[in-house]
């Protein structure tokens, strides 16, 4: 059996040993808890940033093709929107929307800008005297546009209206 003898300088490096694996360990664990710390911010930071809402800009282009003077009034919108015989008109709405546009955040703007709670259709005026109501086709479904990307939150929606979107007209008065 040995003995080991124990002298006051291996008992200083010993315990100068034992406190530089102390502080090692800890300053290790303190390495991981910012890693992890920093990891959950930027994991909650990416999530909050999903919802944001942006600033999207539709162009609503509408082309008559028709003899006829159009006139329809969009619920979100300050004026009448006049179209001309032969001629276009170009309605732009500025909305906010998740970050890219897509068909749905499209297809309620459409509904928002045409529509309201009460009416869920729309009314076009032929020459001040014939209306046409369209409820949930025509100029109202937004399947019926041509779709053209401008940019990450601008697009561009083309409606021509033709003869047949005015078949069966009816005198305004006779329109609820």
């Amino acid at each position: 059996m040995k003995i080991l003898k124990t002298t006051k300088k291996n008992f200083v490096i010993e315990k100068s040993l034992i406190k530089e694996k102390i502080i090692r360990y800890f300053l290790l664990k303190k390495f991981w808890m910012i890693c992890l710390t920093i990891g959950f911010i930027l994991f909650f930071n990416n999530c909050k940033h999903s919802s944001t809402s942006w600033l999207s800009i539709y162009e609503f282009v509408y082309i008559n093709q028709t003899d006829y003077t159009l006139e329809f009034v969009p619920a979100s919108y300050s004026n009448n929107v006049v179209i001309l015989p032969q001629s276009s008109r170009i309605v732009v709405v500025q909305r906010s929307c998740e970050e890219t546009i897509d068909k749905k955040c499209a297809k309620s703007i459409l509904c928002i800008f045409l529509t309201d709670d009460v009416n869920k259709g729309a009314i076009v005026f032929i020459d001040e005297t014939l209306c046409v109501e369209f409820f949930e086709s025509g100029f109202v479904e937004i399947l019926n546009y041509q779709y053209k990307m401008l940019g990450k939150r601008h697009v561009r929606y083309t409606y021509t209206f033709t003869e047949t979107d005015f078949e069966e007209p009816k005198p305004c008065n006779q329109i609820n």
